[in-house]
């Protein structure tokens, strides 16, 4: 039994005596709340840094600027917009560090990265009090805040800046912030931190944004040993997992395009499949491919959510889901995955990515 949790398998116990199985809290399993909780690390130029932060998808259609730093159409935000297709509540986690934050005379970016180097701050004085100043806060050349003070020690900081209380304010008609940086390089020390700040919560999903092998397996090792030891259930979504056979993992062996954004990473599908997989619940479904015990799950481009099941080729599914797999409550972004029966754009699919399965990719019983 695992300190703090775990699962006791059967009484092998020799002394007499009582025997208690601690189970963590925060560690609850999944099955005793609703679906739809995903975990995901992402590439960000906004937003805290080593901290884990949780997003409710009406807070990203709202509030998407102020938390990530772009409007919720730009196409820095694809990868969000695919996991909360489908997924109602993403734990969020921003890989990296080290990036610098923007900074001028009057104040410093609240977050580190480049989305930093676009705000400007214009001072003017109050056209009804010369003995004020409005302070005003612009991103992309549009104002968020504007503040009214007779000093700066008497700005507040706000979703974008804090001021600094020592500036002798003065007009000016805009001075933008500079020197902010994003981190370069992601290694797997940055995705092990991750991991490292994720065990704490409970979740449906997790994502594998990683491309390389080496990181795949390491969230391999680790959805099975936290599965495994410490008794929490949930699921691993990796891109062309070919190493890895467990139970645990469902493979996206699609390669990504989009038809507008240029430069989409060939494994953004993961975000999608995430969102898909934490939201969904399974029904057996007459004609289902039987389950087998072990196998890593595969995906498709119309069916990113294969129940589980041992790895199949497309020419026995010809790409198709042969189980239903439906959402919470009434939500129609999915209701299933038989793309046939549904439009061709229809919501079910991900309305940002599409994929291309590879003459080479696996298939195999």
């Amino acid at each position: 039994m695992a300190l703090g949790g775990g699962t006791w398998l059967t009484q092998n116990k020799v002394l007499p005596g009582t025997y208690v199985v601690f189970s963590s809290v925060a560690k609850a399993s999944a099955t005793l709340s609703d679906r739809g909780y995903a975990a995901a690390p992402f590439k960000l130029s906004w937003g805290p840094e080593n901290e884990v932060f949780a997003v409710t998808s009406g807070e990203f259609q709202k509030n998407s600027k102020a938390i990530f730093g772009y409007a919720y159409d730009h196409p820095k935000m694809l990868a969000l917009r695919e996991i909360f297709l489908h997924a109602t509540t993403v734990y969020c986690y921003r890989l990296g560090s080290g990036a610098n934050k923007a900074t001028n005379t009057f104040a410093e970016a609240k977050y580190p990265g480049v989305r930093g180097n676009d705000i400007t701050i214009k001072i003017a004085a109050n056209v009804d009090n010369g003995d004020l100043w409005d302070v005003s806060t612009y991103l992309d050349g549009t104002c968020i805040e504007t503040q009214t003070v007779a000093d700066a020690k008497d700005l507040a900081a706000n979703d974008y800046v804090v001021f600094k209380n020592s500036a002798q304010l003065s007009t000016t008609a805009g001075v933008a912030l500079t020197g902010g940086t994003d981190t370069t390089n992601i290694t797997g020390d940055h995705h092990q931190a991750f991991l490292d700040k994720i065990e704490a919560y409970s979740f449906n999903a997790l994502c594998c944004p990683a491309s390389d092998a080496t990181t795949v397996k390491l969230y391999a090792a680790y959805t099975e040993r936290v599965r495994d030891e410490v008794g929490a259930k949930f699921q691993l979504i990796a891109w062309q997992p070919s190493t890895v056979d467990y139970e645990g993992v469902i493979g996206v062996w699609n390669t990504a395009s989009h038809a507008t954004i240029s430069g989409v990473d060939e494994n953004a599908l993961v975000y999608w499949a995430t969102g898909a997989h934490a939201s969904r619940r399974q029904t057996a479904q007459s004609g289902s491919i039987p389950r087998s015990s072990r196998g890593t799950h595969t995906s498709s481009a119309s069916a990113s959510t294969q129940p589980a099941r041992a790895p199949i080729s497309s020419e026995e599914t010809n790409g198709i889901s042969q189980a239903t797999i439906a959402t919470r409550g009434s939500r129609a972004a999915v209701s299933e995955l038989a793309m046939p029966r549904m439009a061709p754009a229809g919501p079910s699919r991900s309305d940002t990515i599409r994929g291309t399965r590879p003459p080479n990719a696996r298939s195999s019983r």
